[in-house]
C-alpha cells in the first residue's frame, strides 16, 4: 500500500464501496490504484466503484463511468493478469455493459464466459437482456439455469414481467419471495408498489410508497415520481408546482406534441443512443408507427411507465431508425407509455441482438412492417 493508506484502509474502503457511493472510500481505492501498477485486485475494485456507485450527480456519474470502463479495459488487456482476475474483470465488464444498456457487447462477454466458473452470471444477464428486449419466454429459460444465484434479482425481473402481462397472482408470488429475503433497511420491494399501480389500487400503492420512502436515506427523482403520480391519482396533489418535471406534466395533461418535442430534444443531445434524425417529419413517422404498434400489445415491463420493444421493418426487412454505441445502426426502439395508458412519452433506440430477432421471428413471424 502507499504511505498514505495501508491494507486495512484498503479493505475498509472496498467494503464501504460495496454498500454504496462513498467519496472518501473511493479516494482510498484511487490512491491504491495509482500507487500499485500490479495490484490488479485493487484496480478491479476501483473500477467497480467508478462504474456502479452513483454520486447523485448525473454529469459526474457519466465521467466516473467513462473512467471505470477505461480502467477495466486496460486491466482486461494487461498480459500480466492471472486468469481468475481476468475472468472476474470480464464478468464485471459484462455487468457494467448491461447496466449501460449496451446489450450487444454485454452478450458477447456472456457468450465468452458461458463455460467458465461465471456461467450462472452469464445466464442471469442473458435472461435480463431477453426480458428487456421483450423475449419473456427466453428470459424465463435463462433464469432456470442460474441455480439459486441472483435470487432477489430474478424475482424482481419476473415480478416486473408478470405485472406487465397482467398475471397479478404470479407477480405477487415473486414479490412475496422478495419480501422473505433479507433486504436493505427491511424495506418492501418497490415492485409491490408497481403491482398495485397496475391494478389501479392507488390508495394501497400510496400507503406502500410512504413506507418504502420512509426507509430511504435518499429519494431519487425516479422514486419521487412514484409519489407524485399517486398523489395526483388520489387528488392529494394537483402537481402545479412540479417545475420542469416532464413526465409528471404529461401525467397531468398529456400532449402528443410535447412528447414529440421531448423525443426530438433527447435525439439532439449527444448520447450513445439516438434516433436517425430529430427532423419533425421523421419523429412524427416513428411516433405514429409506435402508436399503431402498441395499440393491442401488452408491455414487456411495467413501472410508472409501461415499456414496449418494437422492431421497425419495411417490406419485411429491417429499417434502421437510429444508432446505439455512438454510431451502430439499429432498427429496434424502446417505447415508454404512461402506466395503464397508451400515451407515449419516450422513444429511444436500443440494441438489437441477432439471437433475439431470430427467436422472435421463429415464434411470432417476422416483426411488424412500417405502414406505407
Amino acid at each position: 500500500m502507499s504511505n498514505k493508506y495501508n491494507l486495512t484502509d484498503y479493505n475498509k474502503a472496498r467494503i464501504a464501496c460495496k454498500i454504496g457511493y462513498n467519496r472518501e472510500a473511493e479516494e482510498v481505492l484511487r490512491t491504491c490504484y495509482n500507487s500499485h501498477p500490479n495490484f490488479f485486485e485493487g484496480h478491479l475494485e476501483y473500477a467497480k466503484s467508478l462504474l456502479f456507485n452513483k454520486s447523485r450527480n448525473k454529469d459526474e456519474d457519466i465521467l466516473l463511468m467513462k473512467d471505470g470502463f477505461q480502467i477495466l479495459n486496460r486491466l482486461i488487456n494487461n498480459p500480466k493478469i492471472d486468469y481468475n482476475t481476468l475472468f472476474t474483470a470480464e464478468n464485471t465488464m459484462m455487468k457494467a455493459l448491461f447496466e449501460s444498456d449496451n446489450y450487444y457487447e454485454a452478450y458477447k462477454y456472456c457468450d465468452k464466459l458461458l463455460y467458465t466458473a461465471h456461467a450462472q452470471h452469464c445466464n442471469f444477464y442473458m435472461g435480463c437482456i431477453d426480458s428487456r428486449l421483450g423475449d419473456v419466454y427466453g428470459a424465463e429459460e435463462k433464469f432456470k439455469a442460474v441455480n439459486g444465484l441472483f435470487y432477489d434479482n430474478i424475482n424482481r425481473e419476473m415480478a416486473l414481467i408478470t405485472i406487465a402481462s397482467g398475471d397479478f397472482d404470479r407477480a405477487q408470488n415473486y414479490i412475496d419471495k422478495m419480501k422473505k429475503a433479507k433486504r436493505p433497511n427491511n424495506n418492501i420491494p418497490v415492485e409491490e408498489i408497481y403491482l398495485y399501480i397496475k391494478k389501479g389500487d392507488y390508495k394501497t400503492a400510496y400507503e406502500l410508497y410512504k413506507e418504502f420512502k420512509s426507509k430511504l436515506s435518499y429519494v431519487s427523482i425516479n422514486y419521487a415520481n412514484i409519489g407524485y403520480f399517486l398523489e395526483y391519482k388520489l387528488g392529494l396533489n394537483d402537481l402545479k408546482d412540479i417545475g420542469k418535471n416532464y413526465l409528471m406534466s404529461q401525467v397531468v395533461d398529456y400532449k402528443q406534441n410535447k412528447a414529440k418535442a421531448y423525443i426530438r430534444r433527447i435525439t439532439d443531445i449527444d448520447s450513445d443512443a439516438y434516433l436517425k434524425s430529430s427532423d419533425i417529419n421523421f419523429v412524427n413517422d416513428i411516433f405514429n408507427f409506435a402508436k399503431d404498434c402498441i395499440v393491442d400489445d401488452i408491455p414487456f415491463r411495467s413501472e410508472i411507465l409501461d415499456y414496449y420493444v418494437i422492431e421497425c421493418n419495411y417490406d419485411g426487412k429491417p429499417a434502421d431508425i437510429g444508432f446505439v454505441r455512438g454510431n451502430v445502426p439499429t432498427n429496434v426502439i424502446k417505447v415508454g407509455a404512461i402506466s395503464g395508458t397508451k400515451n407515449i412519452v419516450t422513444i429511444r433506440p436500443i440494441e438489437s441482438l441477432p439471437y433475439i430477432r431470430q427467436k422472435i421471428e421463429k415464434d411470432k413471424g417476422i416483426g411488424r412492417e412500417r405502414k406505407k
